[in-house]
C-alpha cells in the first residue's frame, strides 16, 4: 500500500491508497453484452481474479465496451 498525504486547510492527513500499477488491467473493446462475471470467468483462466468491472454508461446502465480487471498479488 501506498501512503499519500494531503495538507487540506493547513491540516496534514495520511490516507492509504492501495497500488493497483502492476495488477489493474484495462480491457478495451468488449462485446456490449460482456457482464462482470463473464469478463472474471475468462481472465480466471490466466490467474487469480480480485476484481472484475464493465463500466456502464450511468444513465442507460449499458456496457460502454470497457472494463478493468484487478489481478490478485498472489498467483
Amino acid at each position: 500500500m501506498t501512503a499519500i498525504t494531503t495538507c487540506l486547510n493547513g491540516n496534514m492527513s495520511s490516507h492509504h491508497q492501495k497500488d493497483t500499477t502492476l495488477t489493474k488491467i484495462f480491457v478495451g473493446g468488449l462485446p456490449y453484452h460482456t457482464t462482470d462475471e463473464s469478463l472474471r470467468q475468462f481472465f480466471e483462466h490466466f490467474g487469480s481474479i480480485e476484481e472484475a468491472v464493465v463500466i456502464t454508461d450511468r444513465h442507460t446502465g449499458k456496457s460502454r465496451g470497457y472494463g478493468f480487471v484487478s489481478r490478485s498479488k498472489q498467483p
